[in-house]
């Protein structure tokens, strides 16, 4: 925070590692939140333990084995929106070091501008396309209660910010990149339409943990950009699938 309250010693406090009543499910490094069970452990902490200002460690969790886990990247922001969920607020903060969410990348263009209101697809758009302000997992866990996300600058406080809320104004709002994308071209031998057949290639993919996002299909082909280069293994696995790379006999 760029300003600190010179009351805080007088404050009553309670440091809290919120991985007592967080509980993953799997995953370490990318742990799913059970919320029915996080939100009781959540609501029964903070009905026992009363304060004014609770300092509470982000990114961490257990599973349901009692062992330590993380939330992966983002996970700070993430426990933010996952406390305003089981505690049923109006409204998550997340300060960082910019005045909000940007209509572009300023190191492309002088004209960007903050953008005032998102809806929460909007946002979340705007995070999983490369903007790096707010995690989308933040969306997940504020989402489903309408609660309001206020984006401000530690550094700037007098900024608006920015507000992701469940509606705004129609229109486009953002422009974005994306780097280092992988774009796979898969030709058929033959012109196909054999049921599932996207459905088998989009689940090798999933086997090998990686993303699939835009697609483009032809009668004898499909295209599509992914978020890392396929292994030989998962190369030589469709090559090898006569009815991908075979006519039908």
């Amino acid at each position: 925070m760029s300003k600190i309250n010179p009351n805080y010693n007088k404050l009553q406090t309670w440091n809290w590692r919120y991985d007592r009543t967080f509980v993953a499910e799997r995953g370490f490094g990318n742990a799913k939140v059970d919320y029915n069970l996080s939100t009781n452990k959540t609501k029964t902490f903070f009905a026992q333990n009363i304060a004014q200002v609770y300092v509470v460690t982000g990114f961490i969790a257990r599973n349901l084995q009692g062992q330590t886990t993380t939330l992966g990247r983002g996970g700070s922001d993430f426990t933010a929106g996952l406390l305003a969920n089981f505690l049923e607020t109006k409204e998550v903060e997340i300060w960082t070091d910019v005045d909000g969410i940007l209509s572009t990348d300023p190191r492309i263009s002088l004209d960007a501008k903050i953008v005032e209101f998102l809806s929460y697809r909007e946002a979340f758009e705007v995070a999983y396309y490369g903007g790096k302000v707010l995690y989308p997992k933040t969306m997940e866990a504020c989402q489903p209660k309408n609660i309001n996300i206020l984006i401000k600058n530690t550094f700037n406080s007098n900024a608006k910010g920015s507000i992701v809320k469940t509606e705004s104004q129609v229109g486009i709002k953002v422009i974005s990149r994306v780097k280092k994308v992988i774009v796979v071209e898969i030709v058929f031998a033959a012109i196909t339409s054999d049921f599932g057949l996207l459905g088998k290639i989009f689940t090798w993919f999933g086997e090998y943990k990686i993303a699939i996002d835009v697609v483009a299909t032809s009668g004898d082909s499909v295209s599509f950009s992914c978020d890392c280069k396929p292994p030989i293994s998962l190369v030589d696995k469709i090559k090898n699938d006569n009815s991908v790379t075979n006519p039908p006999s």
